[in-house]
């Protein structure tokens, strides 16, 4: 089984709550029971509700693939996002059937190598600024054509960035498991060195 992308975790959830009693403790100064537990509620339906809600599908983009099927992360439905924020283990994946694939292809320059300037010092701060940037400059996606015409792109704009040379290994071997189903399309051609990006020599966050 192949695995790309990040699935979602109970970071929104645990995130909402830290914030709801960030605000719970401010408010508690004013020695008023209903406007603190309305105030963290607000603050915990804020996070949850708008940030997390909004983001959601930009920052969890999980698919993997099976011996017959690849299955994905559709957080375009209202229920499901919500479902997934509340209870991530159920998130429900969509399934595609290789055999209704017609082609892949890939859309991003897989030749990129992705640096940080070496003067800037390294720390945690710079590692998520540096992600954060790299996520941005480096839109990578596998693209489904099935049979019939609809088209379906598959992130791997995280992995690329955080290892460049295992998401290339992957992607030489999903192309392979596809093309035993028919499936047409050529992995692109690599002629830059498939050494370590510098996200990748640094500590992993």
């Amino acid at each position: 089984m192949l695995e790309f992308g990040k699935k979602v975790n109970y970071r929104p959830l645990l995130v909402s709550l830290l914030f709801a009693l960030l605000v719970v403790s401010f408010f508690n100064i004013f020695h008023n029971t209903f406007l603190t537990v309305l105030s963290g509620i607000a603050g915990f339906l804020l996070i949850l509700l708008v940030h997390y809600y909004m983001n959601l599908p930009l920052e969890f983009k999980y698919w993997r693939t099976t011996d017959d099927s690849i299955q994905y992360s559709d957080l375009n439905n209202w229920n499901d996002r919500i479902w997934a924020m509340l209870v991530p283990p159920a998130a429900r994946l969509t399934t595609i059937k290789k055999r209704d694939i017609a082609e892949i292809t890939v859309k991003g320059d897989l030749n990129k190598v992705y640096s940080t300037p070496s003067m800037i010092p390294f720390n945690t701060s710079m590692g998520i600024f540096s992600s954060g940037v790299a996520l941005i400059n480096n839109q990578h996606v596998v693209r489904l054509t099935l049979k019939n015409d609809e088209t379906i792109d598959l992130d791997i704009s995280r992995d690329f960035v955080y290892s460049r040379k295992d998401t290339i290994k992957k992607l030489n071997q999903l192309f392979k498991d596809l093309h035993a189903y028919g499936v047409e399309g050529d992995m692109p051609k690599i002629t830059a060195p498939t050494q370590l990006s510098s996200l990748e020599r640094k500590p992993s966050l």
